[in-house]
């Protein structure tokens, strides 16, 4: 997925080239609308990324969606097991009290629009 504030930077550096024309300008929006696609649109389950990434899941009758991930098992216990992990809630309170995830009851996910943590020159360091 492209990083919308790059996009958004991209935008401005092209608004303000004096040789930006409307074929760049549409090549842009396409990229700016793909971009928040892949934001808001929800997908088939079955894409969803096993790798760590924390999604929103949302499965028919509930009325939010829940935050989750893929944890992986420690090596040693993956041929034991048979797979690799397991889906568990993001947040690890949820995850302690709930103990496990209902996978087969989701249908839809999408990412989650993380903020990202302010740069160390913005916290005051050098």
């Amino acid at each position: 997925m492209t990083d919308p504030m790059e996009l958004v930077e991209r935008a401005g550096a092209s608004l303000r080239d004096e040789n930006f024309t409307a074929s760049d300008a549409s090549f842009l929006i396409e990229d700016l609308a793909a971009c928040i696609r892949d934001l808001v649109e929800w997908r088939p389950i079955e894409t969803a990324p096993k790798d760590g990434t924390v999604i929103h899941v949302f499965s028919p009758g509930f009325d939010w969606p829940e935050a989750v991930m893929w944890e992986f098992y420690p090596p040693e216990v993956v041929i034991d097991v048979g797979a690799d992990g397991y889906w568990t809630y993001a947040e690890g309170l949820m995850a302690h009290v709930m103990e496990s995830c209902e996978p087969e009851t989701w249908t839809l996910w999408k990412p989650i629009a993380l903020p990202t943590p302010p740069s160390k020159a913005d916290r005051g360091g050098a």
